[in-house]
Order: C-alpha cells, then structure tokens, then sequence
C-alpha cells in the first residue's frame, strides 16, 4: 500500500431509499430490485434509518474432560428492525410508495402486501457507495407524530419494518456489477447487468 493514499469514512447523511412491493418467493425478487434501484432512484424521502444490524446466536457446548474451555459454534442470524423517521406531511407524491399508514391500514383490512427495498449510501460526489437491499419486509410498528404546544419542532413519523434479511452490495464500477450479478446467482435469477454508477 503506498504512503499517503488514504480512504476516508462515508458520511451518514447523503443517502436514497427505494420501496417496492414483494413478488412470490418464486420470482426471486430481491435480485431483481437490486438491479433496479441500486442507488439511481429513490421512492421515498427519510431523514434517519437505523437497524442495520445482524446478530449471529452462538451456542456454547462444555465439551466432557476440557475443563479450560467452552466450545463454541455458530448459531441462527437475528436482523433488527429496520427503523425509518421522516417528517409528517400533509399528503404524499403519487410515486411515493412508503406511506406508512396506508401500508400499516392495508394489512388492517386484511390486504396487506410486503415490501423489498434498498437503502444507498452515497459518497460525497453523490455517487453510490454502498447498498444494502432487504426482502420481505413487514410494518411491524408505526408511531404518529408526537404533538407538544410549547415546542416548535418538525412533527415525526417512525416505522419499523421487521424483514427477513439483508443483503449488503459494495458499489463503485465493476465490484457492484459483480456483487449484484452474484446477488441474482444466489437466488436463481439470471442476470445482464449494465450500470453506470
């Protein structure tokens, strides 16, 4: 590595989120919308995401006669809830596909659908750094605006969405092409992959 090349940190502000509705496990969605949306549009606008996050469960065995050690081996994945905060609007864009009160209403009536979606994380020149891609996505819990007549505050709405997994896609030129090109491998789906980022 040569003496003063230097890879700085991604800022946490300059980020896109895309939402859409799931397809039958059959059609291997996931493949699909990382073709689509990694990191040229976003359907929804948010100002904090949290709950990137996996937790692997380790399992301790005491193995008989070694009294110095646990042995330990690996155990199921656990991913948090995905957690979206943005301020509460009057009404929403018709290509706003995150409004979360009317996905949270449709599985009150009994027609809900779930959601796959990407969040990018750009670097400072706006371009694609990282994106990480969820499948299966359910609203797990909706808080409304918190109200206080003695504050001037942007009133916020947060969603959790409770998913079944995440698939991390390292962009800039050919890496992402390859990475997404084995995303679709992994799930079956056969892939051209033609991006400019």
């Amino acid at each position: 590595m040569a003496t003063g090349d230097r890879i700085d940190p991604l800022l946490g502000y300059n980020f896109l989120v895309s939402i859409t509705d799931s397809q039958p496990v059959s059609s291997l969605s996931l493949g699909n919308l990382v073709l689509a949306v990694a990191g040229d549009q976003a359907t929804a606008g948010f100002s904090e995401i949290s709950g990137l996050e996996a937790t692997m469960e380790v399992e301790n065995y005491d193995a008989g006669g070694s009294n110095g050690a646990t042995l330990r081996f690996p155990g199921r994945i656990k991913w948090a809830n995905l957690v979206f905060k943005r301020g509460v609007l009057p009404y929403r864009d018709p290509s706003d596909t995150s409004d979360f009160w009317s996905w949270l209403q449709s599985y009150l009536d009994g027609q809900g659908v779930r959601k796959d979606g990407t969040i990018t994380l750009l670097n400072e020149a706006g371009q694609p750094a990282l994106v990480w891609g969820w499948q299966r996505g359910l609203p797990a819990k909706w808080t409304g605006a918190t109200m206080n007549a003695q504050q001037s505050q942007i009133a916020i709405e947060q969603l959790e969405i409770a998913h079944e997994g995440l698939t991390l896609v390292q962009s800039g030129g050919s890496s992402a092409v390859s990475a997404i090109a084995s995303i679709g491998a992994a799930v079956g789906a056969s892939v051209n992959v033609n991006l400019t980022f």
